[in-house]
C-alpha cells in the first residue's frame, strides 16, 4: 500500500511542478509566391497577427462581382533599399498605361507584437499614421528591429520566409534599382531585372494559397496521418520536395516538428490535441510502450516504428523546458525523472 500511495504522489507532483508548453491554437496558412527567379513561401502568423492576415488574404482571395481572384498576381517589386527592405504590393506596369495601383481595401489596425528581424514580412503604411496599412508590405534584408519595432507605432511583421526561400529574396534584393519617379513618385529605387534601353524591364509576382502544402497523404485533412507520411519519407530517403516543409533542403525530424506546430498548431508529444504536454500524453505513450508496430498517435514520436524511450524522451525534455524537439535522452530534472519513474511502475504493476 505505501507504494502505491507513492507512486500516486510522484504522479501528482509532476502534475503540479511542470508549467506545459502552449502550442497555437490550429495551423498557419501557407502562401506561395512566385517570382521570376524561383517561388517564395511564406508561413502567415494567423494567430498572432489575425487582423493583418485576414486583410492579406483578402488581396490574395480578392471577391469581386462573384469571382474570386489575386490582385497581386501581376504585381511588381516597386521599391528597394539594399540591406533594409524589399517593398511590393502596392504597383503594377502595364505597358501603354504605365504604373497602375492595386486596388485597396480599407486600412487594418496596427499589431506589432513581432519584430522586424531579417526573413519577417510587414506592412507599409503611411508616414504618421499606424492604422494606415493596405496593400503594400515588405521583406525585411536585415535586422530592421531597432528601426521599424518602434517608428510610426511599430511595423506590423504578419508573415516569415520559409527556410531557404529567403535565397530567392536576396537574389531579388541584389539588383540594381533605377529612379523612375517621372511615371511613378513611389519608383524612386525599383529594381531592375535587365535594362533593354527602354525605361525598365521589371520583375511581376503571382501569390496564392496553398491549400494543400501540409495534407502530405493527399487525404483532404491535415491530421497524424501525414505525421505518418512524413516520417515514412525520412525514414525512406525521400527527396520528394514536398517534405521538405521548412525549405531548408534536407527532410528530417525538423519537418515533423514544422508540420506539427505551424500546421496542425500542436507539439510534439501532444498525443491528446490539447495544446499542451502533459501526464495524459504520458500515459498515452506508456499505455503502447513496446517494440509493435506504432504510429505517431500511439506515441512513436520520433518516427521508427516502435514507441520506446526516445519517445519518452521527446515527452521528457519538453516537460523540463527543453522544448519538444529533442530527440536525445536529456538530463531530466530530478522531480520529473522520478516521476516518469513512477510511470513505468505503474505499467509494470497494471496500477492505473
Amino acid at each position: 500500500m505505501r507504494q502505491r500511495v507513492s507512486v500516486l504522489a510522484l504522479i501528482g507532483a509532476l502534475a503540479v511542478s511542470v508549467s506545459a508548453a502552449q502550442a497555437a491554437p490550429g495551423g498557419n496558412t501557407i502562401v506561395r509566391m512566385e517570382t521570376d527567379f524561383g517561388p517564395v513561401h511564406l508561413e502567415l502568423f494567423d494567430h498572432i497577427t489575425p487582423l493583418t492576415v485576414q486583410n492579406f488574404l483578402s488581396y490574395v482571395n480578392f471577391e469581386w462581382d462573384g469571382d474570386v481572384f489575386s490582385v497581386y498576381d501581376g504585381a511588381l517589386f516597386h521599391r528597394l533599399i539594399h540591406d533594409f527592405v524589399l517593398q511590393g504590393g502596392g504597383f503594377y506596369f502595364i505597358d501603354g498605361h504605365g504604373a497602375v495601383e492595386v486596388p485597396k481595401l480599407d486600412p487594418v489596425p496596427n499589431e506589432p507584437y513581432l519584430s522586424n528581424v531579417r526573413g519577417t514580412v510587414a506592412m507599409a503604411k503611411l508616414g504618421g499614421d499606424p492604422d494606415s496599412a493596405t496593400n503594400q508590405f515588405f521583406f525585411n534584408l536585415g535586422d530592421n528591429s531597432e528601426n521599424l519595432d518602434f517608428q510610426n507605432g511599430g511595423f506590423t511583421v504578419f508573415a516569415r520566409v520559409i527556410g531557404n526561400d529567403m535565397d530567392v529574396i536576396d537574389v531579388i534584393a541584389s539588383l540594381d534599382t533605377f529612379n523612375a519617379s517621372n511615371v511613378h513618385p513611389a519608383f524612386t529605387d525599383i529594381p531592375l531585372i535587365e535594362d533593354d534601353g527602354s525605361l525598365f524591364v521589371t520583375g511581376s509576382w503571382v501569390v496564392k494559397v496553398v491549400e494543400d502544402y501540409f495534407d502530405l497523404n493527399e487525404s483532404g485533412s491535415v491530421n497524424f496521418d501525414d505525421v505518418d507520411a512524413l516520417f515514412a519519407a525520412i525514414i525512406g530517403g525521400s527527396m520528394d520536395p514536398r517534405f521538405d516543409l521548412n525549405r531548408d533542403g534536407v527532410i528530417d525530424i525538423d519537418d515533423v516538428d514544422f508540420l506539427l506546430n505551424s500546421g496542425m498548431g500542436k507539439l510534439r508529444g501532444d498525443l491528446t490535441g490539447d495544446g499542451r504536454i502533459g501526464l495524459r500524453d504520458a500515459f498515452i505513450l506508456m499505455e503502447n510502450f513496446g517494440p509493435q508496430s506504432a504510429g505517431y498517435a500511439q506515441g512513436d514520436l520520433i518516427g521508427d516504428g516502435t514507441v520506446g524511450d526516445l519517445d519518452l524522451a521527446v515527452i521528457q525534455a519538453a516537460l523540463d523546458g527543453g522544448g519538444p524537439a529533442a530527440t536525445s535522452v536529456p538530463e531530466p530534472a530530478s522531480l520529473t525523472l522520478l516521476a516518469m519513474g513512477g510511470l513505468a511502475l505503474l505499467r509494470r504493476r497494471g496500477v492505473r
